[in-house]
């Protein structure tokens, strides 16, 4: 294991480190070696929303009438390899590190919003 000389290198370009029980070299240390470009672009939410006309409302004795459509974390731009790159935190120590969290969801709703006429 000392002979430098009687070496064959499998993959020399690699940043991985090998497995060594004696700590040799160094798995201990600081290194950047899982550190990620985290910037992203969320969009989260969308609303679309249509209110009737009071002309139309009168005949069937609305005060209002409205109907939407949301949706919550539409989509995200990143180049992250992890789930979410908002990784959040796990106490003071580890801001930022990901932990494996599940990914944020996706949600539909769909409602309508009414007020009736209380003069008839």
């Amino acid at each position: 294991y000392t002979d430098i000389n009687n070496v064959y290198v499998v993959n020399a370009g690699t940043r991985i480190q090998r497995i060594s029980q004696d700590q040799s070299n160094g798995n201990t240390r600081f290194s950047d070696r899982y550190i990620e470009d985290g910037t992203f672009l969320r969009c989260k939410n969308i609303m679309i929303a249509y209110t009737l006309p009071d002309k139309y409302l009168r005949k069937i004795f609305l005060n209002r009438l409205r109907v939407y459509f949301n949706v919550t974390n539409v989509f995200t731009i990143t180049n992250y390899s992890g789930y979410d790159p908002e990784v959040g935190s796990r106490g003071t120590l580890v801001s930022g590190v990901d932990a494996g969290r599940y990914p944020i969801n996706r949600t539909y709703t769909v409602g309508v919003n009414l007020a009736l006429n209380q003069n008839k």
